[in-house]
């Protein structure tokens, strides 16, 4: 999420300035003139400079400042147009400046893919990131497709990075069942239990069993950026009529039967969200299933995936389960309800975006300004049980899309 300038970082740095001031028994005019607390902060361009003892016009204000004024940085690093931040008290209808601060450069940290690469301009996860002769750069040896953490501060033109550490990208292995829709070109479309996936296969994969259109085959690859599967082996499996597949989150988890020890039964709901409709399914897990975690270990509000076979009463006897993050699910459109903006959360809570509840937390990242009513955002989150999106990524759009 994006993080602004930490506003209890200044008010100690204030605070410290001004505990120094009181000790020392500051001069501010003819006489001594000891504030007691500061009354008055407010950020503003600097108008007018002048001298020091003398008067600068600060924003809208006109301040006294002194010798014993405290400046961060000096007061000849300031030039006039610089944003500051004062803290003063008024006195005899003036105001006298206790400290002058010029804020530094917001800092941002952040992780994401190499997308490209050039001497002094790399692009990670979308954003651009400065490289400079002082940008620390470790890790592994950076390359496009890699992921880099980035720490640096804000700048004009990008992030300009303080320092970069570089992790070799690793292939995902991935392994899935489905039902051949289509092949063409080195190209296999295969039904699976989380929908539709694309399958490329080449001169290194292995391809037993003769499967065609219509067959089902087991897949073991690694996962391509684009979301796509590259196969290392294709297996045709035998065909299951009563074959039916499961993808939702555990709403309940149902009383077993003493006599089948070991089974467990779960009500499987799957939301509606986008192309989906609402579904639901009892599922029977039991020591013949295969699945990755144990049975017992899986609670309400799990995402579970799998298939098995239709019994006589509409349920499904397990026969894969995968438990599982909840799906990707991306959203845009009109921003037509947001939290109450005078909170003190804001933005955090619940949004709707095109028709799209959305949850935004400390977990999400906001990119550019915060999405006002009426204006076009977009991301992408998790699905969450109501059919809601838990955000990861919200983008604002200021002017609405045209057609």
């Amino acid at each position: 999420m994006n993080k602004q300038a930490n506003p209890r970082v200044f008010l100690a740095l204030l605070l410290a300035i001004l505990a120094f001031v009181l000790a020392a028994g500051v001069v501010f005019a003819e006489g001594d003139v000891t504030p007691e607390a500061v009354d008055v902060t407010f950020t503003g361009p600097i108008q007018e400079k002048g001298p020091i003892p003398g008067e600068w016009v600060i924003g809208e204000h006109t301040v006294q400042v002194t010798e014993r004024t405290r400046f961060h940085p000096a007061p000849e690093e300031m030039q006039v147009g610089d944003i500051v931040r004062v803290a003063a008290f008024p006195r005899e209808g003036k105001l006298w400046a206790v400290a002058i601060v010029k804020p530094g450069p917001r800092p941002v940290h952040f992780r994401g893919k190499i997308e490209r690469m050039e001497e002094s301009l790399w692009i990670v996860g979308g954003r651009r990131v400065i490289i400079t002769p002082e940008t620390e750069i470790g890790g592994d040896p950076p390359d496009v497709g890699d992921i880099a953490a980035v720490w640096g501060h804000a700048g004009d033109e990008g992030v300009v990075a303080k320092r970069i550490l570089v992790k070799d990208a690793q292939p995902r292995p991935v392994r899935f069942r489905g039902k051949v829709l289509a092949i063409e070109d080195g190209v296999w479309k295969i039904d699976t239990a989380e929908g539709e996936r694309t399958v490329h296969v080449n001169e290194d994969t292995r391809i037993v069993g003769d499967p065609g259109v219509g067959d089902w085959v087991g897949v073991k690859g690694v996962l391509l950026d684009d979301g796509s599967v590259l196969a290392h082996l294709i297996v045709k499996l035998e065909p299951d009529q009563n074959r039916t597949k499961f993808a939702g989150f555990v709403a309940e988890i149902l009383p077993t039967p003493a006599v089948v020890p070991g089974e467990v039964v779960w009500l499987v709901k799957l939301p509606a969200y986008g192309q989906h409709s609402e579904q639901s399914w009892v599922v029977h897990v039991t020591a013949d299933t295969e699945i990755n975690v144990p049975p017992e270990s899986v609670e309400v509000g799990d995402w579970v995936k799998g298939f098995g076979t239709e019994q006589e009463d509409g349920s499904v006897l397990a026969k894969l389960v995968r438990v599982t993050r909840p799906p990707r699910v991306s959203f845009h459109g009109e921003v037509t309800e947001i939290p109450d903006p005078t909170s003190t959360g804001f933005p955090k809570g619940w949004w709707t975006i095109g028709g799209v509840h959305v949850l935004v937390d400390e977990q999400t990242e906001i990119r550019g300004d915060i999405p006002q009513l009426g204006e076009q955002a977009a991301g992408w989150g998790e699905l969450l049980p109501d059919g809601g999106v838990h955000a990861r990524l919200l983008v604002g759009h200021p002017h609405p899309t045209q057609p």
